[in-house]
């Protein structure tokens, strides 16, 4: 019997135009660098909090859409749904671990915006 041997491959990064629309109805975009879907919307998440010019976090059941540039793509997934993946077990446990890391634990206090509830 042949010697298998298991070949592991890392996703491309793409570059992706990540948005949401807020509840007065203005849209936010970013342009990023991303592996997956949920990376993606988890560094797009971290911009949004640093960025002046976004009232608030995007919570629950907002909606990002994620287009990537090469080949053009488009995917929608709400924020509640994002979360419910950062919480499942083991699969793409390190790209998890990075993205709680760099998002925090639990809700975010940003100065001059609510506290985020989930």
């Amino acid at each position: 019997m042949a010697n298998k041997r298991r070949v592991s491959y890392s996703a491309v990064v793409k570059v992706c135009r990540v948005a949401f629309r807020e509840s007065e109805g203005v849209e936010h975009a970013v342009e990023l660098e991303a592996r997956t879907l949920y990376e993606a919307v988890g560094l797009t998440i971290d911009r949004f909090r640093r960025c002046e010019h976004v009232p608030y976090e995007p919570q629950g059941l907002h909606e990002f859409i994620v287009e990537s540039r090469e080949p053009s793509t488009q995917h929608r997934l709400t924020r509640k749904l994002f979360d419910t993946w950062l919480r499942r077990p083991p699969a793409d446990g390190a790209l998890k671990t990075k993205l709680k890391a760099l998002l925090g634990s639990g809700p975010q206090t940003v100065p001059g915006r609510l506290k985020n509830r989930y």
